[in-house]
């Protein structure tokens, strides 16, 4: 138990040091690929719940608090159809262009993104979509 908390200050600590609290993580990439599993693997407990067989769980933005220095973002995935994929990808775009101003200097709302790319899975288009198209010309250089 000594070990979490003292990660948990050493987060705290280091998280003061860059001027911005808490830790915004966007946890994404295709459907069925593990975000939400992945999240559960973090937290060492169910804190997001898990699609069976080929049906999408997460269709909406969820945000989960590790403590109050982090926060991680699950997001629908990509791969359920052109429609739907355009409502994630808008959702998704929204999210990397959120931002927030401290002592004048504006930053952005997510600080790092969580790619997980499923191993099994041998058509990676969608991944590459996901990473050319909505991540990286979208993440505010700040």
């Amino acid at each position: 138990m000594k070990r979490n908390i003292y990660r948990l200050e050493d987060i705290k600590r280091k998280l003061k040091i860059a001027r911005f609290s808490p830790l915004d993580v966007m946890v994404t990439g295709v459907t069925g690929a593990g975000k939400s599993t992945t999240l559960n693997s973090l937290f060492g407990k169910e804190v997001a719940e898990v699609g069976r067989e080929c049906d999408p769980q997460t269709m909406e933005l969820n945000v989960y608090y590790l403590n109050n220095a982090f926060r991680l973002r699950d997001t629908p995935g990509l791969g359920d159809g052109v429609e739907k994929d355009k409502v994630y990808e808008k959702k998704l775009i929204d999210l990397l262009y959120k931002d927030y101003y401290l002592d004048s200097a504006q930053y952005g709302f997510i600080d790092l993104v969580l790619v997980i790319v499923e191993g099994v899975n041998r058509d990676m288009g969608t991944t590459y979509h996901l990473l050319n198209n909505i991540i990286l010309p979208n993440f505010p250089k700040y």
